[in-house]
């Protein structure tokens, strides 16, 4: 298979932040995940895909979850999982959601376009401080192709 192109510029390459092992955490302010992070170059369009499974103890755990992009960068995402419906979100405000059971997995599909360089990283934290850690668990990841 050969890389898309568009003139002289490759197009269709995958970037991949893959999760290794889990990442817990109790506190309340979303930051960036260890693990599904990318970087992104300038004056690019991309789409990109953000699957992942989520655990708690306690299935009155919430999960505050979002995305951090690059200065300047607009776009639109939506998801689907068993407890949301699926939609077009403009980039903005964190998400959250109630863990309906122990165990749940979401995934967020979007495109993205540039003006400058930067970061894109899943974010997420425990949204309402029950004292149950939220975990974010192994094998949980972000994809970006550039296709533009």
């Amino acid at each position: 298979m050969y890389p898309l192109r568009n003139g002289g510029t490759p197009y269709g390459y995958l970037l991949a932040g893959v999760k290794t092992t889990d990442t817990d955490r109790s506190s309340t302010t979303p930051s960036d995940d260890p693990h599904m992070t990318v970087e992104l170059e300038a004056s690019a369009y991309y789409e990109w895909t953000c699957f992942f499974i989520r655990r708690s103890d306690a299935t009155t755990s919430t999960l505050k979850y979002g995305f951090a992009w690059p200065s300047g960068a607009t776009g639109s995402y939506g998801f689907t999982n068993d407890a949301l419906t699926a939609y077009d979100e403009a980039f903005g405000a964190a998400h959250t959601g109630s863990l309906t059971t122990t165990e749940q997995a979401l995934k967020v599909i979007g495109t993205i376009a540039t003006s400058s360089a930067g970061t894109f990283a899943f974010q997420w934290s425990e949204n309402t401080g029950t004292g149950d850690s939220a975990r974010i668990v192994k094998g949980s990841y972000i994809t970006v192709r550039r296709i533009g």
